[in-house]
C-alpha cells in the first residue's frame, strides 16, 4: 500500500510560496501529533516550527494514518523525508535504541542499504541520538512502540547541507533533473533491497517473536502477493518539497513488488 502524500494542505501552503512551512493547514506539525510522548517540549521548543496540536491525534491526517495502519498491522514502516541523508531507527523521543535483539538486525539492514544505496554516507542510528535533537509524538516511535511494527524506520533521502537556512527549496530538493532522477532510481532500488532481506530479518532473527505482538505469515504459497506493499511517503512537505516539477512525494507510486501476506507501511 502506498501513501504518496500525507500533508496535502501543508503542500498547498508551500506551493503558494511559503517554502519553509512544515505544518498542516491548521498550523500543526503532524509528525509531533502522535500519542507516544506527545506534548513534551525541549528547551529549544519553537511552537512556530513544531506545534504538536492541542491533543494527541487532534489532526485528521494522523488519525487517518493511525487507523489505516491499525487495520492490518504492518510488518514494516518507513517514513520518508528529505533534509539530509540518513536512515533512523526508533527512538525519536529519547536517545535509546530499541531492544538489542531488534536493534541489531535493524542496524545490519541499514548498513547494507548504506553501502548499496548511499555511498556509505548516510547517517545511521536512532533518530534521537543522531539528528541532533529529540522529537516527541512522532509517527515512527508510535508505530514501533505502540502498534508493535517490528521494523520501523525514518529515511532522509536527500538534503543539501550547504544551502542557507532561508533557501528551503534547495535544502530539501534537488535542483537539477539529473539529480532528481538519480534519487528516484536509487531509493526505489533501496526498497527492493529491503524486500529481498525481509525473509532473513523476520525468520532468522525472529523479529516478530522478539516483539511478541505480531504473527509472521507462512512462506507457503509465497510466489504471489496477497497484499500490496505499503511504501507510503511523508516528505517534509512543509519545508520546500518539489513544486514546479514532479514531487519526491510521488517517488513510490510504482515498484509494487511481491511478498506473501505482507502489508508494508511507510
Amino acid at each position: 500500500m502506498i501513501i504518496p502524500l500525507e500533508n496535502y494542505n501543508g503542500r498547498k501552503i508551500v506551493e503558494n510560496g511559503q517554502l519553509c512551512e512544515r505544518k498542516n493547514g491548521r498550523g500543526v506539525d503532524i509528525n509531533r501529533n502522535w500519542s507516544l510522548d506527545w506534548g513534551k517540549k525541549e528547551q529549544d521548543f519553537d511552537p512556530a516550527e513544531e506545534f504538536p496540536g492541542n491533543a494527541p491525534f487532534s489532526e485528521p491526517e494522523t488519525r487517518i494514518m493511525r487507523d489505516l495502519a491499525s487495520s492490518f498491522k504492518p510488518h514494516l514502516w518507513i517514513n520518508v523525508h528529505s533534509g539530509m541523508q540518513a536512515m533512523f531507527t526508533p527512538y525519536d523521543h529519547k536517545r535509546d535504541l530499541p531492544d538489542p535483539r531488534v536493534a541489531e538486525p535493524m542496524k545490519l539492514l541499514l548498513q547494507k542499504l548504506n553501502h548499496l544505496h548511499c555511498n556509505n554516507s548516510c547517517v545511521i542510528g536512532s533518530g534521537g541520538s543522531s539528528v541532533g535533537y529529540l522529537a516527541h509524538g512522532t509517527a515512527t516511535d508510535y508505530m514501533y512502540e505502540v502498534l508493535g511494527v517490528p521494523l520501523a524506520f525514518t529515511f532522509e533521502i536527500y538534503g543539501d547541507m550547504e544551502a542557507p537556512n532561508e533557501d528551503c527549496f534547495r535544502m530539501f530538493n534537488p535542483t537539477t533533473l539529473e539529480t532528481y532522477e538519480s534519487i528516484v532510481t536509487n531509493w526505489s532500488m533501496a526498497f527492493i533491497t529491503i524486500f529481498v532481506k525481509l525473509e532473513t530479518l523476520f525468520y532468522l532473527h525472529g523479529l516478530c517473536s522478539c516483539r511478541g505482538k505480531m504473527m509472521v505469515p507462512s512462506l507457503e504459497g509465497s510466489s504471489t502477493l496477497t497484499k500490496f506493499l505499503l511504501l507510503g511517503t511523508q516528505l517534509e512537505l512543509g519545508s520546500g518539497t518539489m513544486m514546479s516539477r514532479p514531487s519526491l512525494s510521488s517517488l513510490y507510486y510504482f515498484q509494487l513488488l511481491t511478498w506473501p501476506s505482507f502489508g508494508i507501511y511507510t
